[in-house]
């Protein structure tokens, strides 16, 4: 019995079905990568070694705010950021970005992941 439900929940967890942003799913790109949503997102992604830490930067047309880099369990440093357009409407967008460990910084090293949780929010 202990085992039917272990796998009933390893199935139902291991699920690849997202609930994806109205604004349609994120393409993705090698390695499990989300492509960046807009050229500003990517010049992002070219700054974010730079980033400070909980303090908003504007990059091309966002404000940005990330928080410290830290060691994930599939062995990359991610950074989760808070994407707010600097013209209205600011609604802001919580995306995680990450690079494997050892990486050099650059455009190509960081890469978003794709997001479980999409719903945008009106500031």
């Amino acid at each position: 019995m202990l085992v039917n439900v272990v796998c009933v929940v390893m199935l139902g967890c291991g699920s690849t079905s997202q609930n994806l942003a109205a604004d349609g799913p994120t393409p993705l790109i090698g390695n499990g990568k989300a492509e960046a949503a807009s050229p500003a997102e990517a010049k992002v992604l070219e700054q974010l070694e730079r980033l400070p830490v909980a303090q908003a930067r504007n990059v091309d047309t966002l404000s940005v705010v990330a928080d410290a880099p830290y060691a994930a369990a599939s062995g990359k440093t991610c950074r989760r950021l808070t994407l707010t357009p600097v013209e209205p409407p600011k609604t802001s967008r919580t995306r995680l970005a990450c690079k494997d460990a050892g990486q050099h910084a650059g455009a190509s090293a960081w890469g978003f992941v794709p997001s479980v949780f999409s719903a945008p929010t009106e500031n």
